[in-house]
């Protein structure tokens, strides 16, 4: 039987084969030639010069990729081999014949590095997105935010000693979807990077490539004030867990906001040129409290600010008690759920070449083929367990 007759039947019964339940196996090569790249292949000819005079068609470069990252092959050569001893995977992936290693290495290495792939796994994820809100289950805003640990080859001079996690490693810090389950934005940084500093920036990268972020739930290594004051500003809802007997703090009491107030304004810092069209009033009590919130963080003060806000979300947290911890760690807990499934499922913590941009390399490969996979989901009409991988050999 030839690869198009073994995958008739799976194009045949494909929503059942795909269905969240299912526990029937199907082989990875085979499921990835039923994703039509269509509507993305546009954005993938953009990495040639002249798309028409390459040896093998991009789509299956890319089809390839995700296979890589499924099969779990640490290094192109185990890839590579495994293309020459079942030349019928190709095919199947949408090759005429199979691949060099030269091509297979250039392609991920030279053409498309890991901007390329995150663009085109931004664009397969803004249609997994359209898809699940034309069936009904739309992604509601609320977003899950940490980081993991990758371990570092030995020697590797980019990486940094993490000293909770005790090994050398990158830290892979990521904003996951509560609905999809779906990885939104990342970045890596080496082990020793404070987590806590680059929320903001990962929140404005989700953002900035078009997905909705209003309620975003974090542990307490992101409890900053200032990472409270620039979530409030963004118009985002932050949800951060409490360490045991959290008291309130006397800079996020409204008397000592009020007199902070004051303070600026005797110093002149609410009305120069940039802060006078907003007419900040001199006496604090005649202004909103937003209003007196946004004086206090355009003039750096987000201590206060986040002090305030972290004192509002404790007195929600003790005022609401079980309810409020339910809600929260079941949020919370979707990214500890998409760390270790990236870990078990594709590999995340299996670098195989030292330096940081081998690091993001790999990583972007992950989060990819987790798109991919989502995507032929949803193409054959399962919106639910998208990021699910089990059932593929």
């Amino acid at each position: 039987m030839d690869w198009a007759e073994s995958c008739s039947g799976l194009r045949d019964t494909t929503l059942g084969r795909l269905s969240p339940i299912q526990d029937d196996p199907v082989e990875a090569a085979c499921f990835l030639s039923l994703i039509d790249f269509t509507p993305v292949l546009p954005i993938l000819l953009e990495y040639y010069c002249e798309a028409w005079r390459s040896r093998h068609p991009p789509e299956a470069m890319l089809r390839l990729v995700a296979y890589r990252m499924v099969k779990g092959f640490a290094y192109l050569t185990d890839l590579w081999r495994d293309l020459k001893a079942r030349p019928d995977v190709a095919l199947r992936l949408g090759f005429t014949r199979v691949p060099s290693y030269g091509a297979i290495w250039h392609f991920i290495n030279e053409r498309l590095r890991a901007e390329g792939f995150d663009r085109i796994r931004v664009a397969v994820l803004r249609l997994v997105e359209e898809a699940c809100a034309k069936h009904g289950s739309a992604w509601d805003g609320r977003v899950s935010v940490d980081a993991t640990p990758v371990e570092a080859l030995r020697g590797d001079r980019e990486a940094a000693y993490n000293g909770y996690y005790r090994m050398l490693c990158y830290l892979v810090h990521k904003v996951v979807d509560c609905t999809s389950h779906l990885t939104l934005a990342w970045c890596v940084a080496p082990g020793d990077v404070d987590e806590g500093g680059l929320l903001t920036a990962l929140i404005l990268k989700a953002r900035g490539f078009g997905f909705k972020v209003r309620e975003a739930f974090m542990d307490n290594g992101y409890a900053s004030p200032q990472n409270y004051a620039s979530l409030w500003l963004m118009g985002v809802k932050a949800w951060i867990g409490f360490r045991r007997k959290a008291r309130r703090g006397w800079r996020g009491k409204l008397k000592t906001l009020r007199l902070r107030y004051r303070k600026m304004h005797r110093k002149g810092l609410l009305s120069t040129k940039a802060t006078r069209p907003l007419h900040f009033d001199p006496k604090p009590e005649r202004i909103s409290l937003n209003k007196l919130l946004l004086a206090l963080f355009l003039t750096d003060q987000h201590e206060y600010v986040g002090a305030y806000l972290r004192n509002l979300s404790l007195k929600a947290h003790r005022k609401m008690g079980e309810r409020w911890l339910k809600k929260y760690h079941g949020k919370r807990n979707m990214v500890e759920g998409s760390n270790g499934h990236h870990k078990t499922q594709l590999n995340l913590d299996r670098l195989s070449a030292k330096g940081l941009e081998k690091a993001k390399s790999h990583v972007s490969q992950v989060f990819l083929t987790e798109a991919i996979v989502a995507y032929g989901r949803v193409q054959h009409g399962t919106t639910s367990n998208l990021t699910r991988m089990a059932e593929l050999i």
